[in-house]
């Protein structure tokens, strides 16, 4: 059960990924966006942070570390289903052990809420696959914040909670 949370978080962390910017170089966790980034209307942020999460179940099906490399926030943090929180450094060292094997990663009833430069992806995922060769497919609900650095759009933090069957 443990290593079915820990993959969901992982499918989450993959979904949420943000951009493929090189990484951020500042070490606070609060950075202000660069005053020459064009503003974008909420529709094209929406639009963008989508297109991240679905780029995200690409990266996951084919173990692509250097997505999460690329868009996670240095700071980033995943607080999974169980409780148990995990920062970038962990899920990079997990993912490059290839302890993480998914066949098929997949999202539904997705919601954006944008307020300014941040934005918050809410929504469904399902994944099939493996954590060190044990099961760990089924469907969560996640969060996944993200917010503009220096004109790139991030993901600083996640969380998956646990669906109930109706």
């Amino acid at each position: 059960m443990r290593h079915q949370l820990i993959l969901l978080a992982l499918v989450a962390l993959f979904v949420g990924a943000c951009a493929t910017a090189p990484q951020q170089t500042a070490t606070t966790s609060t950075p202000m966006p660069s005053p020459t980034v064009p503003k974008m209307s909420t529709a094209d942020i929406e639009k963008a942070v989508l297109q991240i999460e679905k780029d995200g179940t690409v990266a996951m099906v084919k173990d692509d570390v250097g997505f999460v490399e690329r868009v996670m926030a240095e700071d980033w943090m995943w607080t999974m289903a169980n409780g148990v929180m995990i920062g970038r450094a962990d899920l990079i060292k997990d993912v490059k052990a290839g302890n993480y094997k998914f066949e098929d990663v997949s999202m539904s009833d997705l919601h954006v809420k944008v307020y300014g430069d941040t934005a918050i992806v809410m929504g469904k995922q399902t994944v099939k696959g493996k954590y060190k060769g044990q099961n760990i497919s089924g469907t969560e609900a996640f969060t996944d914040t993200f917010v503009n650095l220096n004109g790139q759009w991030r993901c600083v933090a996640g969380h998956n909670s646990p669906t109930m069957k109706k």
